[in-house]
């Protein structure tokens, strides 16, 4: 089985989500024996990275880095690349060359996957609407030839209310490599870890720390990790800067950039919990990573991360000032016997609920049921 997947982003770069969990998902597919075709802009890569190739020649995924010009998926010899394949996955409606891709595909009777990945969200559809709007109504007229994938059941309603004579939907939790656990001493430090962008209530966060109790807030630091890419996330980047001037907490709160590979593990493993606040996530792998190195999480009740507070893991909050500082001293002044089984609570859940390489059947059942539509899946009504 072959799947093609054209993306803005792919791993080793880390300017998205599914630059990472394309790249497992991938992996995983390849050592069961198909192979996926992989087109993606060089969106986040700062320099070739030694060996990648070989990697994955071994996973059997057939790599083309573009240049950043989205011209560069209209060549014909990428084009051609859509005969060799049987499904074509999309990582996004509103990726320029989705709609194109999809003609293309249709005429050619290739199967057609799109995961929206939190596009639906009011707080995504706030900007450039116009735009998204038109795709939105294109994406609707050829709906029936499209299967969709979501990560959660709020955003399968989602995909039930913009798409209701869609093929099918199909809802499937993103799933992580497990890297080793680095069991670092924890210290007195709470992590921001992702894109500086205003979607992600960062703002939210340091009035939160500001309200903490002195005692508190002067013990703990708050490291903001990621970076501001596009000319709006850079301008956000600023106004967090003043806003933590106008508030003294220069000394209490500091950005780091972009962290990646062991940095990032050490970092989440190290801190005393993560904390992810914004408007909107479709799932948010960040969560995922931290649970991973055994580090609680606070996140948004705008993701579909109920599972947190249902397994001792975590908190599940709307994310207000009040509420982030409440859930934020909640953590702080358990008494160690409870943190420390909140830490293996976080680690055990990870493990036995998103593990790419227990759950590679999940992806492999759905794709060969396009394929070969007289296999059984269970799918979300529609």
């Amino acid at each position: 089985m072959i799947v093609m997947y054209p993306l803005l982003c792919y791993y080793p770069s880390q300017a998205g989500g599914p630059a990472n969990t394309i790249y497992w998902l991938n992996k995983t597919f390849g050592v069961s024996g198909n192979q996926s075709i992989v087109l993606s802009t060089k969106l986040g890569l700062l320099k070739p990275s030694e060996g990648i190739n070989s990697v994955f020649r071994e996973f059997n995924i057939d790599v083309h880095f573009l240049s950043n010009s989205l011209f560069s998926f209209f060549k014909p010899k990428y084009i051609r690349k859509i005969k060799e394949t049987e499904i074509i996955h999309f990582s996004s409606i509103f990726f320029p060359p989705t709609i194109f891709y999809i003609l293309i595909g249709l005429i050619n009777s290739k199967k057609i996957v799109i995961s929206p990945r939190g596009e639906l969200y009011n707080a995504a559809l706030e900007r450039k609407s116009l735009k998204k709007k038109m795709f939105l109504k294109i994406i609707q007229l050829i709906q029936r030839n499209i299967y969709f994938h979501s990560t959660n059941p709020f955003e399968t309603s989602l995909l039930n209310e913009y798409f209701p004579r869609a093929k099918k939907i199909i809802e499937i939790p993103n799933f992580i490599e497990i890297p080793s656990s680095k069991n670092l001493k924890t210290k007195k430090q709470i992590v921001f870890l992702g894109r500086i962008n205003p979607i992600k209530n960062i703002h939210l966060l340091i009035k939160a720390f500001n309200e903490l109790p002195d005692e508190l807030k002067n013990t703990f630091s708050l490291l903001i990790a990621g970076e501001a890419i596009l000319s709006y996330e850079k301008s956000y980047l600023r106004k967090l800067r003043v806003l933590i001037d106008t508030l003294n907490l220069r000394k209490n709160i500091h950005f780091l950039g972009g962290i990646y590979g062991e940095l990032k593990e050490r970092t989440l493993s190290e801190s005393f919990c993560t904390i992810l606040p914004s408007k909107s996530e479709n799932f948010g792998n960040v969560v995922l990573e931290s649970l991973c190195q055994g580090t609680p999480v606070i996140v948004t009740k705008h993701a579909p991360w109920k599972i947190l507070e249902e397994s001792n893991a975590g908190i599940w909050i709307v994310p207000t000032v009040l509420n982030l500082k409440n859930a934020m001293i909640k953590l702080m002044t358990a008494n160690e016997d409870e943190y420390i089984n909140i830490r293996r609570n976080a680690h055990n859940l990870a493990i036995e609920k998103f593990d790419i390489n227990q759950n590679i059947q999940i992806w492999i059942k759905f794709y060969n049921s396009l394929i070969n539509p007289i296999l059984c899946l269970k799918t979300k009504p529609s």
